[in-house]
């Protein structure tokens, strides 16, 4: 086994700085690039660097994918935009895309990993503001695989995923129904004027359905506990471990190698992402069912951790 390259530290945040500063000329509308550096030591090093078709993204190149061994970093510059995190007048986060924010602002960003797990970063808003935090998100967790390196644990409990699935489920059975009702002069289904009722909603979800599709029935006044005891015994791993053989008993369908490819964390972020967050599809829910269905709907996600998160 050859030794490990002798590198400077500062290598990495040298090279992040001369990236972002040769891309400045070109404004900041330009096709992103993948970045690898080769054969680093005392007297320098080969980069490469790669600037992708107008409209291709990082991620249909970097996902699934493992770099040579005698690549020492990999990296991306990417542009885009940013805005601030929006509430509206419930306090509730909302899921206005960042180029769709009328305070957006255009970013470019440029993220380097390197074997032995030092990173650098940076990024310049078109305001003048300069970032030099952590690489986060999809990207750079792809980064960090395609040289073998482990992401952070995931932030968000399994749990999370599953209410999510479950809430986006009960919302659009809750929106059909006043429909329904709206086409039947105010009643749905059994004739109610007051919403759809908890039972429908309750069995939507991904543990409860799966139950019934074993011939298990549980009653949905049960599904507090349920949700806790399920959250209390399978996590991320479990879940993974199933993309892993090709199963998707809960719904969550990732093809195998790539369940394989990422790690723990990135797997949880992956999935979190396609999904609106717990408060954003529970406030959504609660104004269109009845104060009964509210209550239990808060009771349990006060029961799973997961009431007025954020």
């Amino acid at each position: 086994m050859e030794p490990a390259p002798v590198v400077e530290p500062e290598m990495l945040d040298r090279l992040v700085t001369l990236l972002s500063a040769a891309a400045r000329d070109g404004g900041w509308h330009q096709p992103h690039r993948l970045v690898f550096v080769q054969s680093p030591d005392g007297e320098g090093f080969d980069l490469g660097v790669k600037e992708l078709d107008d409209g291709d993204h990082p991620m249909e190149h970097l996902l699934g994918f493992v770099a040579p061994d005698e690549w020492y970093a990999l990296g991306v510059v990417s542009f885009g935009w940013a805005s601030p995190m929006s509430h509206d007048d419930s306090g509730y986060r909302t899921t206005i895309r960042p180029s769709l924010h009328p305070e957006r602002v255009r970013v470019r960003s440029v993220f380097l990993a390197a074997r032995d797990g030092s990173e650098a970063s940076t990024t310049e808003l078109a305001d003048g503001r300069v970032l030099d935090t952590p690489g986060e998100g999809t990207i750079a967790d792809a980064v960090r695989r395609a040289l073998a390196l482990p992401t952070k644990p995931a932030e968000e409990p399994l749990n999370a995923l599953m209410t999510s699935m479950w809430l986006e489920q009960a919302l659009i059975a809750a929106e059909e129904w006043w429909e329904e009702a709206r086409e039947n002069g105010g009643r749905g289904a059994r004739g109610r004027r007051s919403g759809p009722d908890w039972s429908d909603l309750a069995s939507l979800h991904p543990v409860l359905a799966r139950a019934r599709a074993r011939g298990v029935r549980t009653p949905s006044s049960r599904l507090d506990d349920v949700g806790r005891l399920f959250a209390e015994n399978i996590g991320w791993a479990d879940v993974r471990w199933e993309s892993i053989t090709g199963a998707a008993p809960w719904g969550i369908e990732v093809e195998p190698d790539l369940a394989a490819w990422m790690d723990e964390g990135m797997y949880a972020r992956w999935l979190l992402a396609e999904h609106p967050s717990v408060d954003a599809l529970a406030e959504r829910l609660r104004a269109l069912v009845s104060r009964d269905c509210v209550r239990k709907l808060d009771a349990c996600l006060e029961a799973w951790g997961l009431l007025a998160r954020g």
